[in-house]
């Protein structure tokens, strides 16, 4: 397959059981925009960059159901979703490349030294 560009107009579809997410990629700036953004003298708040990551990435739905009844897509709503599909959805859309970086990367790695 080609490579292919990353547009912000860009509108994919992710389906699990009968429901259907639509959802568009992140590029690497972006995601390192919400990442520098939500960073406190070194301390990355990866809770909040998943939150930003999947408000950016997910566009809207169909038959996403709450308590039985079909739920209008409304960007509050997100958070609701299981975390199987976050992690779906992030992975398809690169945004799981920001979370992937809680493990391994920079910013926390030395916010564990004591100083002695």
């Amino acid at each position: 397959m080609p490579i292919q560009i990353v547009k912000e107009t860009e509108r994919l579809v992710y389906k699990n059981d009968g429901s259907k997410i639509y959802y568009r990629r992140i590029s690497s700036a972006k995601r390192g925009f919400i990442v520098k953004k939500n960073t406190k003298r070194g301390f990355v708040d990866w809770q909040a960059v998943s939150k930003e990551i999947m408000d950016y990435i997910v566009l809207g739905w169909d038959n996403v159901q709450d308590d039985g009844e079909v739920l209008p897509f409304d960007p509050e709503s997100i958070a609701g979703l299981p975390d199987d599909v976050n992690l779906d959805l992030l992975d398809l859309s690169g945004g799981a490349l920001a979370l992937e970086q809680r493990e391994t990367g920079p910013k926390n790695s030395k916010a564990s030294s004591s100083g002695s």
